[in-house]
């Protein structure tokens, strides 16, 4: 009947144990799911942030044509029509997607339009033109304003003959706000999305930028109004550069639906354009906005995913925690039954030790009261009729407190069922019972036990009672616990490593093998087990293995070793091995493990790598040869062309060119015969360029040039502009410094010196703005690494006085400042004792 029961019990454990489980699995699984898409979705904003800086670098690549424009009206004072569209037809504008067309407005005051108008005529750009506006769709002559921004564009009137007409831009409100804010500020400035006039329909949503051009350099914003010369501008397809920038991210941009728009504005008004991938049409309800600043333009960038797009990313993770839950729920629960089980099997063993306990009472008594171990005796209504002072103590009690009491009464609700049991089952039935369970500790606290209890037998064989020898087991019980949840752990990681594992006892016979590492040589674990660990090596790797060994045995030190292990199938297999002795519990050495893993496939890529590069590296030596090869071609065709020209002019600019040239040539023969490919003494490449000069320009023995020059390597992105630099910069010095009668020649040697030289100290930035004037900005620290100074200095007659080199129309030192920029260094002239130019930058330039 009580077996029938506990089967019962068991039953309905069961059930509720399996509903724990699952439930406490699914709570697991939507919390990892919550968790893992907010990881996600912070990876999708992340994504979205660099792809607004894509959008935000091609706008500034796009319309960065527009300052390169201004700059040309800065640096020419007066500039007709037809120079300004010869200029641009030399240009490759056409090249930018997202172009459609570039011109120049100048600013033409109400007093002056009908000079301007008649210019125009005589100019030949149309019999009759005018500047207009548009009024209900046609071209009227425009209103009298204080000031227009006329530019000529072709059109085809009703008769189809194409004319040049002159639009003035600040007839419309969306442009004329564009062109207030540019004026008001010198910088660009952007309209609002506009159809273009000479495209009214169809889908040409574009955006003008605008750039103004001032008399000289106005400070205030009344200087700027006053100063004004006319504003360069572009219009660009705004479509084709958002397209642009979402040819990257392909996965997310396939996946994503991108609401782009200026900021401000109603949603028709302010759409710049929308990416709406194929076949996404289950949008996630998250969104992400993020905004950039683009030529005085906030704009707001929308992106929400598809849904399958954080779904996907989800993976099985979930799946996998859950179950987990679920299978240690079920695992514990099954052995908190089966404890009980064992439970109720032991009280039923005690109580059939009861009888004899109470024949060899008096016999016993006074060990049992020396004993360690509890002893507990009870009578056949299971009240207390003996305990002694190891029981009691073991329970908190004194021994007068525990006499009479019900056994019971020690236990929770819990176990009393089950102690019932094991006495009615187990000791009056078949007179002993072994079993562990739990008593109550006078603090509340809860001691686990083993008894061994047998019962006690009258004369008449009847069941007057029970002795029971009760040993404290709750510190083991502790110990067993943490040792079950340790291997399970441990063998978990074990056998779901990705690497390979092997043990070996002292005898190096394998004991152990995870599934990655039978799976790595293609056995099942158990044709492994027992086998000696050398039979899988080759020949000179057991060599090495014997020897770790060894090494093992003696130091007891880990090892990490490189070997060849033969796959079932007889191929070799590349692996790393760390191996570590095990020691047993006197200190010997009791065997080793090892993680091994197979470097087969990186062995082979790092072979394919060294050969591959070996490759490139010849090709490269030749593509510097050959580019040598063609300049010095170029160089001795300049040459030939001299020969045939007479006017000096001309052959001086042949010659300046004819330097040039040979001074890049010179980096690309020393790339030619240096061991490395990307970097030059510049020692060794200045003391080469100036023996060139000195044979080719050097006419007087009186001049003479210097060189104090430090090892230093550089880049051919640095050597290059340093070249052209200091070509310009002698070149300019031998031609000029030293004119007849100039004191240097009649009382000392006339002196060029070049010298380039490493700053320890970090250099103080000074950042040059658009009209080469410099400011200094303390405490700021560029990206950059190693700063280099380079002077080129003559003692000669000095720079004409009161002449700002920065404004020279000269082609070599427009070229010097040009470069100056492009190294984005800083460029100083002293003509305290001659001419000395300084130019400090930093060596290997990085993006900022």
């Amino acid at each position: 009947m009580c077996d029938s029961l506990i089967a019962k019990r068991n039953q309905l454990w069961t059930i509720v144990i399996v509903l724990l489980s699952a439930a406490a699995a699914i709570v697991v699984y939507y919390t990892a799911v919550q968790r893992i898409d907010a990881d996600n979705f912070a990876l999708f904003r992340q994504a979205v942030d660099e792809q607004a800086g894509d959008i935000k670098r091609d706008l500034s690549d796009s319309f960065h044509m527009i300052y390169d424009i201004a700059r040309l009206f800065d640096s020419v004072e007066n500039i007709t029509a037809k120079n300004f569209y010869g200029f641009i037809k030399k240009e490759d504008f056409k090249d930018h997607p997202s172009f459609y067309n570039i011109g120049w407005a100048p600013r033409v005051i109400y007093s002056k339009k009908a000079e301007f108008e008649l210019t125009a005529r005589r100019e030949g750009i149309l019999p009759d033109y005018f500047i207009f506006e548009q009024s209900g769709g046609k071209d009227v002559p425009v209103q009298a304003r204080d000031e227009y921004f006329p530019f000529h564009y072709r059109r085809q009137d009703n008769e189809g003959d194409i004319r040049i007409k002159g639009f003035d831009i600040a007839s419309s409100p969306i442009r004329r706000k564009a062109l207030e804010k540019a004026r008001d500020t010198g910088d660009m400035a952007a309209t609002e999305p506009i159809r273009l006039i000479t495209e009214p329909s169809g889908d040409a949503k574009s955006l003008q930028i605008y750039m103004p051009v001032y008399y000289g350099n106005p400070k205030t914003v009344q200087d700027r109004r006053t100063n004004l010369r006319g504003f360069t501008f572009g219009t660009f397809r705004v479509k084709n550069i958002f397209e642009k920038s979402f040819n990257a991210h392909d996965d997310l941009n396939k996946r994503t639906v991108y609401d782009i728009r200026l900021q401000g504005l109603p949603d028709d008004e302010g759409l710049l354009y929308r990416h709406t991938p194929p076949g996404v049409d289950n949008l996630s309800k998250l969104n992400y906005i993020r905004t950039i600043e683009a030529v005085g333009q906030t704009i707001e960038i929308k992106a929400v995913p598809d849904v399958k797009y954080i779904a996907e990313r989800r993976g099985r993770q979930p799946y996998y925690y859950g179950a987990a839950v679920f299978i240690i729920i079920c695992l514990f629960g099954v052995f908190v039954v089966s404890a009980g089980t064992y439970t109720a099997q032991m009280k039923t063993e005690v109580a059939s030790k009861t009888v004899k306990l109470r024949e060899s009472e008096k016999k016993y008594r006074q060990l049992i009261e020396l004993s360690q171990e509890g002893i507990w005796l009870i009578d056949q209504n299971a009240l207390t009729t003996y305990v002694n002072h190891a029981m009691a103590d073991m329970l908190g009690y004194t021994v007068e407190e525990i006499m009479g009491r019900n056994f019971l009464d020690f236990m929770d609700e819990n176990m009393k069922p089950i102690a019932i049991s094991a006495i009615q089952n187990q000791i009056k039935k078949e007179g002993s019972a072994r079993l562990e369970f739990s008593l109550l500790h006078k603090d509340g606290s809860t001691i686990h036990v083993f008894v061994s209890a047998s019962a006690l037998i009258d004369e008449q064989g009847h069941y007057i009672g029970c002795f029971a020898a009760v040993l404290n087991i709750t510190e083991r019980k502790k110990l067993e616990q943490i040792l079950l949840e340790s291997e399970k752990e441990y063998r978990q990681l074990v056998e779901l490593s990705q690497e390979g594992i092997w043990a070996v006892d002292k005898d190096n016979l394998t004991t152990f093998v995870n599934q990655a590492m039978a799976d790595m040589l293609g056995y099942m674990d158990d044709e492994m087990k027992g086998v000696l660990f050398l039979e899988f090596l080759d020949d000179t790797s057991r060599l090495k293995a014997i020897n770790s060994l060894k090494h093992q045995v003696q130091s007891g030190e880990k090892d990490r070793i490189e070997l060849v292990f033969l796959h079932k199938s007889g191929k070799a297999v590349n692996a790393s091995a760390s191996v570590a002795s095990i020691i047993d519990g006197k200190g010997g050495y009791a065997g080793s493990v090892a993680v091994i893993s197979d470097i087969t496939k990186r062995m082979e890529l790092d072979a394919q790598l060294r050969k591959s590069l070996a490759e490139k590296e010849l090709l490269l030596k030749e593509v510097h040869h050959r580019v040598k090869n063609n300049l010095q071609i170029i160089s001795g065709m300049l040459g030939m062309q001299m020969e045939y020209v007479l006017d000096q002019n001309y052959h001086n600019m042949f010659e300046d060119c004819q330097l040039r040239i040979q001074s890049i040539a010179l980096i690309h023969e020393r790339l030619y015969r240096s061991e490395g490919l990307t970097n030059i003494d510049m020692r060794d490449y200045v003391v080469q360029l100036v023996e060139g000069y000195s044979k080719n320009l050097i006419l007087d023995d009186t001049i003479a040039i210097k060189t104090d020059i430090d090892h230093i390597s550089v880049g051919i992105d640095i050597a290059i502009p340093c070249g052209l630099i200091m070509n310009e910069l002698l070149t300019n010095a031998l031609k000029h410094a030293f004119p007849i009668g100039n004191p240097c020649i009649t009382n000392k040697t006339c002196e060029v010196t070049v010298a380039i030289h490493s700053l320890d100290d970090n250099i103080g930035m000074v950042v040059q703005t658009e009209n080469w004037s410099m400011t200094e900005l303390p405490g700021w620290m560029p990206p950059y690494s190693a700063a280099l100074e380079i002077v080129v200095s003559d003692n000669g007659a000095g720079f004409p006085e009161g002449k700002d080199f920065r404004k020279s129309k000269g082609l070599g030192m427009q070229i010097v400042l040009i470069l100056v920029r492009q190294l984005g260094a800083t460029i100083e002239l002293d003509g305290t004792h001659g001419t000395k130019f300084s130019i400090k930058f930093q060596n290997s330039i990085k993006e900022q």
